[in-house]
């Protein structure tokens, strides 16, 4: 569930022409301050109703209510959990090419991480083919009496390559955010809302071998998909 607005936006210039390779920054007057929508809470769900949100972005505080159930924080939700917790701080899903600006969901806690292991870990999956699409879910299907996602396992089943590879990376735990012999300097930015995201964002660059975008977040996921409706309607 998300409300309010915090936050600045970054914008990295792009490299000069003639170096063989290009990049294209927006200009200047684009590179203005850009509001975060912080995350204010979490429910629980079924794992049907989980897959079912795949590709969404995340609810407003009325559609969460209106879907009923406690709004809790994360922690409290760890704390009562029994096991281990997964986490996916983007709060939604990208093409499989980059990942997208973490949401501040691990603002109230410091690094290094106490009470509990972090394990950060990186799941890749092959790029697109002509033959086989990717197996990753960025736009929910939004078909009339088709239930999300099936539309994409249908497309995914009826390829001609059926099979399909990713790659599963795990942390060394004694490079983790909760290890005593964290080098935290090394990973975020002093004043950084989020240490421990911005920490971890880092880690799964490395670790995964990951383009990870300084400006894209979940918000302008909601915003495509909102223009994408749009057209398709």
């Amino acid at each position: 569930m998300a409300e309010g607005r915090t936050g600045t936006l970054n914008v990295t210039p792009g490299r000069k022409t003639g170096t063989g390779s290009a990049a294209i920054a927006p200009p200047a007057s684009i590179a203005t301050n850009k509001a975060r929508i912080p995350i204010i809470g979490w429910q629980r769900r079924s794992l049907l109703q989980m897959i079912s949100h795949t590709g969404q972005a995340v609810l407003s505080l009325e559609a969460a209510q209106a879907h009923g159930g406690k709004v809790s924080s994360l922690e409290d939700i760890r704390a009562a959990s029994g096991q281990p917790l997964a986490v996916f701080p983007e709060c939604t899903t990208s093409n499989g090419r980059a990942f997208l600006k973490f949401a501040d969901v691990f603002s109230d806690v410091q690094i290094p991480v106490k009470g509990y292991n972090v394990f950060v870990m990186t799941v890749r999956y092959d790029p697109p083919t002509m033959t086989s699409p990717s197996l990753t879910h960025s736009v929910p299907t939004d078909l009339p009496f088709i239930p999300n996602p099936l539309g994409h396992i249908f497309q995914l089943l009826s390829s001609p390559t059926l099979a399909r590879s990713m790659t599963i990376r795990l942390l060394a735990p004694s490079d983790s955010p909760s290890s005593p012999s964290f080098m935290s300097s090394e990973y975020y930015t002093h004043g950084a809302k989020d240490q421990v995201g911005e920490a971890i964002s880092k880690l799964m660059e490395y670790l995964g071998k990951f383009k990870r975008t300084s400006v894209l977040g979940w918000e302008d996921k909601a915003s495509f998909l909102t223009f994408y409706r749009s057209k398709t309607a």
